[in-house]
């Protein structure tokens, strides 16, 4: 786990190892301008990152000059240490901003059934242990992993890194096929952001 401070809000959270700042600030119940859902699209969760790795997978909002003073797209940045963020005022949600979200999900909140009012953190860890390749179940190696995370968390679609997909080869047959997936829950969406060696799902 890593410890994210806010700035000016003074506010601190911990967050799993490759969680994304916005993530964190929702965490921190710090609500920004995005309107895109976290696709890298608006450019309106903008930080900057005064302390700490933050690894970034997109610049393509971003002038020369925000780059060079630490400027980060929070949905697209993901969190490696402990961490000091500090996010622009004009980046904050504004009060009627925050009525006019309220409105527009009214009749969500009054149709959602109690069964899902209950707790579901943004980022989780979920043990997996995934079945073994055979002439018969040849599928590839990422569609095997997701599969898997779509049926024990419930969801329609997954996403998942580049990079993540590169590792799973040698890391599921070095590991036995069993493994722990770090998850990011966005809607009906998750997000494998790391997938670690056995069983890691009640590490800290």
């Amino acid at each position: 786990m890593h410890a994210v401070t806010f700035l000016p809000q003074g506010q601190m959270v911990q967050v799993p190892d490759g969680a994304s700042l916005l993530q964190a600030a929702a965490l921190a119940n710090i609500a920004t301008g995005s309107l895109c859902g976290g696709e890298g699209i608006c450019g309106r969760c903008l930080m900057i990152v005064r302390q700490g790795e933050v690894v970034s997978e997109s610049f393509n909002k971003l002038t020369r000059q925000q780059i060079q003073e630490g400027y980060v797209l929070g949905c697209l940045s993901y969190v490696k240490s402990d961490a000091v963020v500090e996010i622009p005022a004009e980046m904050l949600t504004k009060a009627p901003a925050a009525q006019n979200d309220e409105k527009r999900f009214r009749d969500f909140q009054s149709a959602a059934s109690p069964v899902n009012l209950r707790f579901d953190p943004l980022v989780q860890k979920v043990y997996l242990e995934l079945e073994k390749p055979t002439l018969a179940n040849n599928v590839p190696d990422h569609q095997r992993l997701c599969t898997l995370i779509r049926k024990k968390l419930k969801v329609a679609s997954t996403q998942t890194g580049l990079k993540v997909i590169k590792s799973l080869p040698r890391l599921l047959r070095e590991n036995d096929f069993k493994v722990t997936a770090t998850v990011g829950i966005r809607a009906d969406i998750a997000e494998v952001m790391d997938v670690d060696p056995g069983n890691t799902a009640r590490d800290n």
